[in-house]
Order: structure tokens, then sequence, then C-alpha cells
């Protein structure tokens, strides 16, 4: 619609994507051919190149950032940032696409794509200050429930990971949203705004 519209190109805006567009035809190409693809890969946690040769399962798109998905010979599933790769060229060799996996189950119960490093759990939000509202017309995640309905806030319930990716979410609302379960998450919440009222407010 828009392409038919170019005189409207300067008024209909979209949210920047800074992650490796230039790779998406080739990745798409692999996947259909069910080909494996080789990276220069560099995490944000180390300081040095990786060449990896990997097979591309699925493609996600999470908090403005293109993500592939691939499964290690072990069978373990990893996740690489698009962005975090220099190079990409596709194989000769092919890969077997696994029939148990599905990149929709894989990330059924994921905020983003971190997925491994806590548990799911039933995850229940106090939101206040009229943010209500935004959580009804944009949930969070798939498995929002609104379960308890007041006229100064709701409570929202999730079945999740609540991993890093969420944790920062919901800081994110600040004062708005407040953390009932599970205690040990609401434990974590409250450390975090505890270091960081000791930024702004520093004991003497």
């Amino acid at each position: 619609m828009l392409s038919e519209t170019k005189h409207l190109k300067d008024r209909v805006l979209f949210e920047e994507i800074p992650s490796g567009h230039r790779f998406l035809p080739r990745v798409i190409q692999a996947m259909r051919e069910d080909k494996f693809v080789k990276i220069t890969y560099r995490s944000f946690w180390r300081d040095y190149n990786e060449t990896l040769t990997i097979a591309p399962l699925a493609l996600k798109i999470s908090h403005n950032r293109w993500y592939i998905t691939t499964q290690k010979s072990e069978g373990q599933i990893r996740v690489y940032a698009l962005d975090r790769v220099s190079e990409l060229e596709i194989a000769d060799k092919k890969f077997e696409y696994p029939k148990k996996f599905s990149a929709e189950k894989y990330f059924a119960d994921c905020y983003g794509v971190i997925s491994g490093f806590v548990k799911a759990d039933v995850v229940k939000l106090k939101v206040m200050n009229n943010q209500q509202k935004f959580f009804r017309s944009l949930p969070l995640h798939h498995s929002q429930k609104e379960t308890e309905t007041h006229q100064d806030y709701s409570v929202f319930e999730y079945f999740l990971q609540p991993a890093f990716d969420f944790q920062q979410t919901v800081l994110s609302y600040g004062e708005s949203v407040e953390v009932i379960e599970p205690e040990w998450l609401r434990t974590q919440i409250a450390e975090k705004i505890r270091k960081m009222a000791e930024i702004y407010f520093p004991r003497n």
C-alpha cells in the first residue's frame, strides 16, 4: 500500500531497527534451502570476533533487534543478535531441520528472546496511575490476564520467564507498576531499585 503511495513516504514513520537488514535476504534464503550460514560474530560480552557455522532455524524480532535462532550439534538452542554479525555467507552444506522444533513453542513463555536463565513462573503485577489502560490495549505478553480490577489499580497475571529483559520493562514503568508475585522476583526488583536510589541519593 505504501509503495503505491510514494507521496506519503515522508508522512508514515517507522521505528528504526539498526540490526543488520543487509543480511536478512541471505538468512531467509538459507532458511528456505535449509543451508548452514557462516557468520563472524562478536557478542557484547567478548572483545573478540568468533567465526561460527550455524543452522538458521528461525528469525525473530524483539526490542528493535533481529535475532537468528539456531541449534548446536548437541541439540542446544542458541540465539544470535543479527546486529552483532559483521559478515555472513551461505554455506554449501545443508542441515536437516529438526522436526520437533517449533520456534513459536520455544519462545512461548519468553518475554523477548532470553530463555533458560530462569524458569517460567506465574507473575502478578499491580498496575496503577492509569497505566492499566495501556496494558489492556497493548499486553506485555500473550499470557496476560487482568485478574483484578479496582478503581485505582488492576492486577495483571502472566506465565513467562521473568528474565532480565522482562525485569527491565517492569522497572521502566517506575512507580506505576509493583511486582506482587513471585516473592523472589519482587525481591530482585526491590534490590535493583535500592541500588538505583543509591546512585541518585548516595549515602554520606
